[in-house]
């Protein structure tokens, strides 16, 4: 799923994908629309950090999508700077590491970034 129309050419149309359009803004109630597949599902989700979290939440509930079949990165945070969130991203990687954290662990990353 995607939400820019503008966007469409950019994505190459290859035999067996499901693309939909969908308006911004949209992306979650799209994504709790889809029926939960059938077998081995996969999904990656790259989007503001509210709609990640609900769309993660989604996928790996109701959906049925295992985490290892699962990349979901917040690119931006609705109401904040790129300033504001390395600030908040770097405050978040120090309190990890003097918690002892391995930073490097993809689980702690995946908690870091949805913090």
């Amino acid at each position: 799923m995607a939400a820019v129309a503008g966007d469409q050419p950019l994505l190459p149309a290859r035999p067996g994908d499901d693309v939909r359009w969908v308006p911004a803004g949209g992306l979650v109630d799209a994504v709790g629309g889809l029926p939960r597949p059938a077998g081995v599902a996969a999904g990656w989700v790259a989007s503001e950090a509210g709609e990640v979290r609900a769309i993660r939440r989604l996928l790996l509930g109701e959906l049925g999508v295992d985490r290892a079949q699962l990349h979901a990165a917040a690119y931006w945070k609705r109401g904040s700077s790129f300033d504001d969130l390395d600030a908040q991203n770097a405050r978040r990687y120090a309190e990890a590491i003097a918690a002892g954290h391995d930073v490097t662990d993809p689980a702690v990353l995946e908690e870091l970034a949805f913090s």
